[in-house]
């Protein structure tokens, strides 16, 4: 098979292998393993719950840090408050709109961004969690 050629050939250290059949999307492989990012999020313990059991998106309310100088579309790394990675996802909000808006309820984030819409830093369908994949 082609993956004992590349065993055999010593090249088992080199780039990463995803599988036919693996259980994150083409776009969620690009997010997780490719894209690198432009900055972090710190998040507290109550997103991080949000974020695993309910397959949340990543609001505002739940960030007590952003590093880093990014825009919307970039892929932002998301730690937990021990400085953990937690995952990676693709913001919504630049970086100065998301110091601006950290630790606002959405009411508030819509009235301080005036954007007239629901906003969400990281939506979930733009968010890979490692360590028990969110991926679906």
């Amino acid at each position: 098979a082609p993956l004992d050629r590349l065993v055999d050939a010593g090249a088992s250290d080199v780039g990463t292998i995803v599988l036919a059949g693996s259980r994150l999307a083409q776009r969620k492989q690009w997010i997780a393993f490719s894209s690198g990012y432009r900055g972090t999020a710190t998040i507290n313990a109550g997103a991080e719950r949000a974020l695993r059991a309910n397959h949340s998106s990543l609001l505002p309310v739940g960030i007590t840090r952003v590093d880093g100088v990014f825009q919307r579309g970039d892929t932002i790394c998301i730690r937990s408050e021990d400085g953990t990675e937690l995952g990676r996802g693709v913001a919504e909000l630049n970086s100065v709109e998301a110091r601006r808006v950290l630790g606002l309820r959405s009411e508030q984030v819509e009235a301080e961004l005036g954007l007239g819409r629901e906003v969400r830093f990281i939506h979930r369908n733009h968010l890979v969690l490692f360590g028990g994949l969110h991926d679906d």
